[in-house]
């Protein structure tokens, strides 16, 4: 079992790990934007929108993946998720944001210039639509 200087080391490193993957989301995104739309606003905030959802799914996936891994049986990943700590709701929410920057990225390649307007409402869809479904399964 963990001690609380464990659990608070693994919650700052699971942080760390997210925020390192969201600027990374971040300068990946503004350069996809830049060479492939030439425009550095549509992919900085394509990669903004993925670089926040990253930094809020990142660190409930590994705790409820480091639960699963420390079960001595098969864990279905709504218990797993019960057991970890962090919010169900702000996971889905995150993975949902994840998809929606890719996806932003897809209206872009899908228009001959790419829609500042068009992708955001896009990106915010698939958000919302990933939430929901998320939250309704990991309540399960």
């Amino acid at each position: 079992m963990l001690d609380d200087d464990d659990v608070g080391s693994a919650t700052r490193m699971h942080s760390l790990i997210a925020g390192g993957t969201a600027v990374m989301n971040i300068v990946l995104f503004t350069l996809i934007g830049v060479f492939a739309f030439e425009s550095s606003t549509y992919g900085a905030l394509a990669g903004l929108f993925s670089g926040v959802g990253s930094y809020l799914f990142l660190p409930t996936f590994m705790r409820v993946s480091a639960v699963q891994e420390a079960a001595t049986d098969d864990l279905p990943i709504s218990e797993a998720a019960a057991q970890a700590d962090g919010s169900p709701q702000l996971t889905a929410i995150g993975f949902g944001m994840e998809a929606g920057g890719v996806l932003m990225l897809v209206a872009g390649f899908a228009t001959n210039e790419p829609e500042h307007l068009l992708g955001a409402g896009v990106a915010v869809a698939a958000t919302i639509v990933v939430a929901v479904v998320g939250s309704v399964l990991l309540r399960q």
